[in-house]
């Protein structure tokens, strides 16, 4: 997140728009229209143009993961030549999508990132953004237009992971898998045996594994198992 100075939305330059804007983020780093609300906020460069639209998928190596709200900034949406504001569900579906913790607005969590992520490898000192940012940006890639998954037992994945399953995104979590919908979790099956398609970078996974710890946003769901339905023990919480 860069400085900006303390202005009132856009509404002039938006108003009258009769469709949702292009800026909804999913796992495995499409960029979508969606009425839903997310619950974080990102950047990777400036991808609109001055009708809105956008032109690219991202500018930048640098993909960032950011907090709704800090110390008092507000920035108008989509302004020309300026960074394109992008929403995520949650920090898993970031991650998911190859972003990272931003080092200044959520300056706990980048540190907590790369104290992980030096764990993971056994490096000597924690890594520079640079450096993280390099090898995400090879992890995040895409093959004949779609993001490039690698195969991996759902029994060795730690929480906060997604994978591809039935050709939708699920998270695995607590034993289970959340549906992942522009809405939110929508169910919760148990997680099967067998190597899953896994749409984590595994650099971020590995992380994950040595201790960092992503934020999930689930709801409470009923969970769907050899078609019978029973109420998942998940604590609820309200979707922004």
């Amino acid at each position: 997140m860069t400085e900006e100075r303390r202005q009132a939305p856009d509404g002039d330059r938006l108003a009258g728009l009769d469709r949702p804007l292009r800026n909804r983020v999913t796992p495995a780093g499409e960029l979508i229209a969606t009425e839903h609300r997310g619950t974080m906020y990102g950047n990777r460069g400036v991808l609109h143009n001055e009708n809105l639209a956008l032109v690219r998928r991202y500018q930048v190596r640098r993909w960032l993961a950011c907090a709704l709200e800090f110390r008092g900034r507000r920035r108008p949406i989509m302004r020309p030549h300026r960074y394109t504001e992008l929403f995520f569900l949650d920090e898993a579906v970031a991650l998911a999508a190859g972003h990272r913790p931003c080092a200044e607005c959520r300056h706990a969590a980048y540190q907590s990132f790369r104290t992980a992520w030096a764990a993971a490898r056994a490096l000597p000192a924690k890594p520079a953004a640079d450096d993280i940012d390099q090898v995400l940006h090879g992890q995040r890639r895409l093959a004949d237009g779609a993001r490039v998954t690698y195969p991996a037992l759902l029994s060795e994945l730690p929480d906060g992971v997604f994978i591809v399953h039935d050709e939708e995104f699920w998270l695995a979590n607590d034993g289970g898998l959340y549906r992942w919908t522009p809405a939110g979790y929508t169910d919760r099956i148990d997680q099967f045996d067998g190597p899953a398609a896994v749409l984590t970078p595994r650099a971020t996974v590995e992380a994950i594994r040595a201790g960092y710890r992503p934020l999930v946003h689930l709801p409470a769901l009923p969970e769907r198992v050899c078609g019978l339905i029973r109420r998942c023990p998940v604590l609820g919480s309200r979707l922004l």
